[in-house]
């Protein structure tokens, strides 16, 4: 944006700095220096906002014909939108155009001898060093722009190849995410669990039985969603707990998204059944919890031992067994510390 509004106002300097024998003509004619000064000002302010306005409406009108034609290539890009702070950035932008390609002729025409002018109408365009001057400055700008730009997408193009090589733990292809709420909230609380694990388990078995669908699971927070959600979790013999992160997930969660068992096996109806069963909390409690860990808990947790097996405590006083072990997945925020602080 800037590249561009620095291009027009070079051209518009040039303009300026040719029609000064014309507005030599018009002051000998009888125009006063204000009328001119002012007719200059109007003249780039028109162009200024006629280009402002076919640009913000250009891009309002090619928007969804972008979301459209990239929706498929490109997750999230349906909530794309026109940003607020970019939109005054642009209309900025073209106004300080405006100014500069409207004043500086305009403040140059101010102090300009009418008869000199008109005497050296052929050699003005070529022999005031003072517009040379300002538009070399602008070429200038120009190509540190450009640098900039180049620099930036180069960097950019690096940065996209190095995380196309990424392994990200799970394999991505020919897999829907589709965001689903529960109205849980109109529930109490005490029905809350029940009322989900009900709705949910209904809903999947209503899609597992759609044609085409090999494997179909929930979880909580989407893979590279940004979302995690911590939980101190304790080891037998420790005092005092260890922050970790964690994921509600039905079973055939890992088998839907390809993701690799080192151990142990993956949950089953059994595991998740008492949440439909059980609508009190501490009777959830007592049941006896099931996780599934993967590489980096495993080496935190016990870096001398198996993993399977090994029993958690959470922080609401709910134990669990380890009766899984898969491999690591990417997330987009900070590994595992060893203590919440």
């Amino acid at each position: 944006m800037l590249v561009g509004c620095a291009n027009v106002s070079n051209l518009l300097l040039a303009r300026g700095v040719a029609r000064q024998t014309e507005l030599a003509v018009r002051s000998a004619l009888g125009a006063s220096r204000r009328r001119i000064v002012r007719l200059l000002l109007l003249e780039s302010l028109a162009l200024a906002v006629s280009g402002g306005a076919s640009g913000l409406l250009l891009s309002a009108t090619s928007l969804p014909v972008l979301i459209h034609v990239a929706s498929r290539a490109v997750p999230g890009i349906a909530s794309a939108d026109l940003s607020s702070p970019v939109l005054f950035f642009c209309i900025v932008s073209s106004a300080l155009a405006a100014l500069v390609a409207g004043f500086v002729p305009a403040w140059r025409f101010s102090r300009t001898d009418i008869q000199l002018a008109i005497k050296t109408a052929g050699e003005r365009t070529t022999r005031h060093s003072g517009h040379m001057r300002l538009q070399r400055l602008i070429v200038a700008g120009e190509l540190a722009l450009c640098l900039v730009l180049v620099a930036g997408a180069i960097l950019f193009i690096r940065t996209f190849a190095s995380l196309a090589t990424i392994e990200l733990g799970f394999n991505p292809a020919h897999v829907i995410s589709v965001d689903a709420r529960f109205p849980i909230w109109r529930t109490t609380q005490r029905d809350r669990w029940q009322r989900l694990a009900t709705d949910t388990t209904a809903v999947l078995q209503r899609l597992r039985s759609t044609s085409g669908v090999e494997a179909i699971a929930a979880i909580n927070h989407a893979p590279l969603s940004g979302t995690l959600v911590p939980v101190r979790v304790t080891l037998p013999g420790e005092t005092q707990g260890r922050r970790a992160f964690y994921r509600n997930v039905t079973p055939d969660y890992f088998r839907t998204l390809g993701i690799q068992f080192i151990a142990g096996r993956d949950f089953t109806d059994a595991d998740i059944s008492h949440l439909a069963r059980s609508p009190e909390p501490d009777a959830r409690r007592r049941e006896e919890g099931v996780v599934i860990v993967n590489e980096s808990a495993a080496r935190l947790f016990w870096p001398d031992r198996t993993a399977l097996g090994q029993l958690v405590s959470t922080e609401s006083g709910h134990q669990q067994t380890a009766r899984g072990w898969n491999r690591s997945r990417h997330a987009v925020r900070e590994p595992v510390g060893r203590d919440a602080g």
